[in-house]
């Protein structure tokens, strides 16, 4: 009989610092944005962006990746 351990699905790894600056960057970037002030130092760390309208808003890593964007103009698209 096989181990309960065997039936388990490999973990995923966890992307690292530099993945997370990088993806930041090209997801501000793709969305008409800019970043303003911050640095990506974990996935729950404070950046300022500007969107293409001109408004700057707090937002980080995991926010980028769930879809979030500036509050005035919405959700990614």
């Amino acid at each position: 009989m096989p181990k309960a351990s065997q039936n388990k699905p490999p973990k995923r790894r966890r992307a690292t610092l530099q993945q997370r600056r990088d993806r930041t960057d090209r997801w501000i970037r793709e969305n008409g944005g800019r970043l303003v002030d911050g640095l990506v130092t974990s996935a729950k760390s404070k950046i300022l962006v500007r969107c293409d309208y001109g408004h700057e808003f707090k937002t980080s890593y995991d926010n980028l990746k769930s879809g979030k964007w500036c509050r005035r103009c919405g959700y990614f698209s």
